[in-house]
């Protein structure tokens, strides 16, 4: 797939031709394969691209577990922020930075496929809240994202609950936001976080010595 000679998204400016990173137009030091992946999304970045495909990309000719991918994945996230990869459940990733222009100066006309509902919260700005301006695209939760919402019109106190890592947060979140306009006096996040088994069971303990 041919590459433009370079990609510029927010204060980051990827040249494929050289393989090289900029930030604010100095070099930033990327692992290979972490650049590796970058590059493939990057030039992907109008489609949801599988691990497997993803996998066959940045180790070719090599079998791989796919932790491998996970961890290239959270090192571009710390490094580039967790809007410009998004996780598509049950599919893949997909490159989601917003692109400024190529760099010949001429606009990007391949946007990065289907644009989720706006985050964006468009309450006042004196709204209280702790929860952030701005989230990164939700995708594959819209029915998720629905039943959340009509719950908190039927409900005063609603509890996420689940495995860590399924993206509770996010979807709280998300929720959060599409609903602010709901909440005059505002809105804020708190996650809630069972206590330790050491803890639970020093308490059995305690119990047990008092009997």
């Amino acid at each position: 797939m041919n590459s433009p000679l370079a990609l510029r998204f927010g204060r980051f400016e990827l040249q494929a031709q050289h393989r090289r990173l900029l930030h604010d137009g100095e070099p930033v030091l990327v692992g290979a394969r972490a650049f590796d992946l970058l590059l493939a999304l990057a030039e992907r970045r109008e489609r949801v691209v599988a691990k497997t495909e993803l996998l066959d990309l940045v180790w070719p000719g090599l079998v791989v577990e796919e932790n491998n991918l996970q961890v290239q994945v959270s090192t571009l996230r710390k490094l580039l922020g967790p809007q410009a990869i998004a996780t598509i459940p049950g599919r893949g990733y997909q490159f989601t930075a917003a692109l400024d222009s190529t760099a010949n100066g001429s606009p990007d006309a391949t946007p990065p496929g289907p644009v989720p509902a706006a985050m964006t919260v468009s309450a006042p700005a004196t709204l209280l809240t702790n929860l952030p301006r701005e989230l990164p695209p939700l995708y594959g939760r819209e029915t998720d994202l629905q039943a959340l919402r009509s719950l908190l019109d039927m409900q005063r106190l609603v509890t996420v609950v689940g495995a860590g890592g399924i993206g509770k947060s996010r979807l709280a979140q998300a929720a959060a936001h599409s609903s602010a306009s709901r909440w005059s006096d505002g809105r804020a996040g708190r996650p809630v976080r069972p206590r330790p088994v050491a803890e639970r069971r020093g308490t059995g303990a305690r119990h047990q010595d008092r009997r």
